[in-house]
């Protein structure tokens, strides 16, 4: 079957899906497209939010006409909220692009769409900063995710004393918006390049591997479909293009006064799907880096396939994304196999009864057949958002305010609170490799 009858059809069935999402939306909108109502942050800080676009003129952007602009959205600590008003999820500037893009690239109708859109989250609008100096977490949306799907770690994160920067990926995000309302959806070439059967093969081959042999095998046919290590470095280009201006100071004026108040020293990268993957390649490649977390991306590229990750690494799998024998898609990658010496520094952890879509704000959703179209795996929500909010923040506090570079981070504590959340056990795998 060739790519574009089979983008075809897929895209039939995500109208149906969406359709079907819609109607029940429709019929009983608390329950099926209900506000987000997802836990307040609990750090001792309350939390602002600007949102911003860099320009980088002297780049032209691979997917669209002209240099590359990257939206930007930043919540941080503030210093007060008294006369600022909650930001919705997605404001009306915002909302025509998001409906357009998220109804092609998710099974979801424009009516939940702009339902959920109008949630009131628990920043507020251009709050003015507070005092630092505070570490700084880049954040990066999955394929055909958008700039806000992950709003709750954000605001947690804020909380509790770190300037958060989510960085938008024009082409690869379901849709990028601009303060003027323009913006783009996602790029039909990029979707196809997901929906390739010269991708698809070698990722079900891994799904349905035996043994780590098979499994090796297939990943390396995975890591063979060209197209998706050069969108990947788009985006290790794009992190590239931010870290400069950081360390230049030449950015946006409503971020001026936000970066006055960060700790250049302490910068950590995470993201989810595609944006986990590029957060690590990234990281890898800049030293500029502390640490980086990786929220269920299956990794492009060869470059750190049985090789030791330059810096600490969070890779956190859903039980999706896992096999029978308890390994996870990226088992091969960020370490020399065949020894447990250089997992120290890779902390490889499953949350059970998950789905990929879980590791975002859509995980509220995790019941009734919209739970079902979006692929959740049966966690509750808030319960889910709670849990990697506190993975990621323990992560963090190890690496960026725990003192020593070496610290070690340990999830036990967090494991015996969460029967959910358990470690990987690389051992079986270390054997297998001793042996060929």
């Amino acid at each position: 079957m060739g790519t574009k009858l089979l983008l075809t059809i897929l895209a039939a069935i995500q109208r149906l899906m969406g359709l079907i999402a819609g109607l029940f939306a429709r019929l009983s909108p608390e329950k099926y497209a209900p506000q987000l109502n997802w836990p307040s942050p609990t750090g001792a800080h309350a939390v602002g939010i600007v949102d911003t676009v860099l320009d980088i003129t002297e780049r032209t952007d691979p997917h669209h006409q002209g240099h590359r602009r990257l939206p930007l959205k930043v919540w941080y600590p503030a210093a007060t909220i008294n006369g600022y008003k909650q930001r919705p999820l997605i404001n009306d500037t915002e909302l025509p692009i998001f409906i357009r893009g998220m109804t092609k690239a998710m099974p979801v109708s424009a009516f939940m769409v702009q339902r959920i859109g109008g949630s009131l989250t628990n920043a507020y609008q251009d709050a003015p900063v507070a005092n630092g100096p505070f570490p700084i977490l880049l954040f990066n949306e999955g394929f055909a995710g958008t700039i806000s799907q992950n709003s709750h770690l954000a605001e947690e994160i804020a909380s509790q004393g770190y300037i958060v920067i989510s960085v938008d990926h024009p082409g690869g995000a379901s849709a990028s918006a601009f303060p003027d309302g323009s913006g783009h959806i996602l790029n039909d070439d990029l979707r196809g390049m997901m929906m390739s059967p010269d991708l698809m093969r070698p990722a079900m081959a891994m799904k349905r591997s035996k043994t780590f042999a098979e499994r090796y095998e297939a990943l390396k046919g995975y890591l063979a479909f060209a197209p998706l290590e050069a969108e990947g470095r788009i985006w290790v280009d794009d992190l590239t293009n931010v870290m400069d201006a950081l360390d230049a100071k030449k950015v946006p004026s409503p971020l001026l006064p936000i970066l006055e108040q960060a700790e250049l020293g302490k910068i950590a990268i995470a993201g989810m799907s595609f944006g986990g993957a590029a957060s690590a390649a990234f990281a890898h490649q800049d030293n500029r880096i502390t640490c980086a977390i990786n929220l269920d991306g299956g990794q492009f590229g060869s470059e750190l396939l049985e090789q030791p990750i330059r810096c600490p690494l969070l890779m956190v799998h859903s039980s999706f994304a896992t096999f029978t024998d308890g390994g996870g898609y990226n088992d091969f990658f960020y370490s020399y196999l065949g020894t447990a010496d250089d997992e120290d520094h890779v902390a490889r952890y499953v949350i059970d009864q998950t789905g990929h879509i879980d590791f975002t704000d859509m995980t509220i959703f995790g019941h009734g057949p919209v739970a079902k179209l979006l692929g959740l795996g049966g966690i509750e929500g808030s319960k889910m958002l709670t849990l990697t909010a506190t993975l990621v923040s323990s992560f963090l506090s190890t690496h960026l305010k725990g003192g020593a570079d070496n610290n070690r981070f340990d999830g036990t504590s967090l494991m015996a609170t969460n029967p959910n959340l358990r470690q990987q056990d690389m051992t079986g795998l270390h054997a297998w490799r001793r042996t060929q």
